[in-house]
């Protein structure tokens, strides 16, 4: 079945991946293209962000990866968490769920709003 994507920014934590114990190996643009061939096999990828440990938690990287497709972030999650992906260890994967709180409203939102005058 096909399925119909908006090309509008996923602000939707169902659409976002986040990888952790990449290796300290690689540069971080070489791990960004490794993610980059990985990820982009299950769907659109709207970015693909590579960031250094903290000093805490040891030499190494993490990413986040987001979707313009929530079924499609799920379909990488289930794959690829766990797996040896491009690297000698397995890397691990989680999906972020949606907040059960709001969110903030949009710009859009906030214009649409009257302006209350407080005078």
């Amino acid at each position: 079945m096909a399925q119909v994507i908006p090309f509008a920014i996923p602000m939707e934590n169902d659409k976002t991946l986040l990888v952790w114990e990449l290796s300290c190996g690689p540069t971080a643009e070489a791990l960004h293209h490794s993610l980059f061939i990985v990820f982009s096999q299950f769907g659109l990828l709207y970015s693909v962000r590579v960031f250094p440990n903290a000093a805490v938690a040891g030499p190494g990287f993490y990413a986040i990866i987001k979707f313009y497709s929530a079924r499609d972030a799920q379909k990488a999650q289930k794959a690829c968490n766990q797996k040896q992906l491009f690297q000698n260890s397995p890397v691990k994967g989680i999906k972020k769920r949606k907040a059960s709180q709001p969110s903030c409203p949009t710009t859009d939102e906030w214009l649409s709003k009257p302006i209350l005058d407080g005078a």
